[in-house]
């Protein structure tokens, strides 16, 4: 069977990637980024948190985990992704820690799109926390050497190009912006917009629901056995795992 349809991860597939969210170098940015930026959500109840880096970056994880876990129970997934927002959003609030109120609970079933989500989905001073989060975390961030090579060639043969990424939009929409690969691709499905992530395979029915595609016809491309060659095997689909960039199996 010709492929038509060639589905992408992006993370470590096409991007090559690190960050490093542990750091305290990272937490202490993000606190002068809150005093200089967004003072006026610094109250007597919060300041304990927004002001202290360790604090923070405890408080941020437990309430990462205590969304996914409420998301998870909301929709029935092991596989749940929030969107990081959320949790901004939790940490200015007037006493974060006492508002547990994860905003899957107000998430209407099914699992639903935004039809042309973009930056202006979410509030644009949550926007430009979390694209300053992500780009004070990042140590290497650039495309693969044939990336872009790869994907023109594609296009150039008529194939069908899409992504099927956990990824938050809030940030990466921003990233595949700045390296110059969002117009090559036919639609861009990031996890935070639909609520679940690889592996749970109603992600990729998704896709292939809204682009009537045949599964037979198309292959998933990705660098994670777990994550992007299980959903693949899961649906009866082909697919290439890729390390490093190498495209060979492709070009």
């Amino acid at each position: 069977m010709i492929t038509d349809n060639y589905i992408f991860d992006l993370y470590g597939t096409l991007i090559d990637i690190h960050t490093d969210e542990q750091a305290p170098e990272l937490w202490e940015a993000v606190c002068d980024h809150i005093a200089k930026e967004l003072s006026q959500y610094i109250t007597a109840s919060n300041k304990a948190i927004l002001t202290d880096p360790a604090k923070l970056k405890e408080v941020f994880f437990e309430m990462d985990r205590q969304e996914r876990v409420a998301l998870s129970k909301r929709l029935g997934t092991e596989h749940p992704e929030i969107r990081i927002e959320w949790v901004w959003e939790r940490l200015l609030s007037d006493k974060p820690e006492d508002r547990v109120r994860p905003k899957a609970e107000h998430v209407p079933l099914p699992i639903y799109e935004f039809e042309d989500a973009d930056e202006t989905v979410a509030p644009m001073h949550l926007v430009r926390l979390g694209n300053f989060f992500r780009r004070t975390s990042r140590d290497v961030f650039r495309l693969y050497p044939d990336t872009l090579k790869m994907l023109q060639s594609l296009k150039r043969k008529g194939k069908k190009i899409f992504l099927l990424s956990n990824a938050q939009r809030i940030f990466t929409r921003e990233e595949i912006l700045e390296l110059g690969i969002a117009e090559l691709f036919d639609d861009l499905f990031m996890s935070s917009d639909k609520l679940i992530m690889k592996p749970d395979t109603k992600y990729m029915q998704m896709l292939l629901d809204k682009h009537n595609l045949d599964k037979a016809k198309c292959v998933m491309i990705g660098n994670e056995i777990g994550s992007d060659i299980k959903i693949a095997d899961d649906m009866g689909m082909e697919s290439i795992l890729v390390t490093d960039g190498d495209f060979s199996k492709i070009l």
